[in-house]
C-alpha cells in the first residue's frame, strides 16, 4: 500500500523502486498465503503421527519417528515465511527515504508487523524442531 502511493510527478525519479517494490511484494503476499496452507497441511501430518500407536517398544520407536519427521516437516513453512518476511522488509526499508509523510507512519506500521511475523515463525519453527 504504502508504495502505491509514490506513483505521480512526485516521485517520477523513483517510479523504478516503486515498480519493483509493488511487484515484488504482491508476489510475496501470494506466496505467502499459500504458506498458510502449507503450515495447516503440515501440522495434519503432525497430528497423525501423535495418533499412531504406542502400545508396543516398535510402535513408540516408530511412532517418536514419526512425529521428529512432521515436526521438522512442519518447520518448513515457517522457515520460508521468516525468509519471505525478511525480504519485505528490505523492500520496506527501500521505500522510507520516498515514501510520502502521510504514510510514512504505515510503513513503519507494516515494518513492526512485519517483524512479529518473523518472531512467530521463529517462535513455531523453534518449538517444532
Amino acid at each position: 500500500m504504502s508504495a502505491r502511493f509514490c506513483d505521480g510527478p512526485k516521485h517520477a525519479q523513483d517510479a523504478g523502486t516503486v515498480d519493483k517494490t509493488v511487484a515484488e511484494a504482491d508476489r510475496l503476499i501470494r506466496s505467502s498465503a499459500a504458506l498458510m496452507d502449507a503450515d495447516g497441511e503440515s501440522y495434519g501430518s503432525v497430528m497423525a503421527a501423535y495418533r499412531l500407536p504406542k502400545d508396543t517398544e516398535e510402535q513408540r520407536g516408530a511412532r517418536s519417528a514419526a512425529i521428529a519427521a512432521a515436526l521438522i516437516t512442519a518447520s518448513g513453512p515457517a522457515a520460508e515465511v521468516i525468509a519471505a518476511a525478511a525480504r519485505l522488509i528490505e523492500l520496506a526499508e527501500a521505500l522510507q527515504p520516498i515514501v510520502n509523510r502521510s504514510i510514512a507512519p504505515d510503513l513503519a506500521a507494516a515494518i513492526e508487523a512485519i517483524g512479529a511475523a518473523i518472531g512467530m515463525s521463529r517462535t513455531n519453527a523453534a518449538a517444532n524442531l
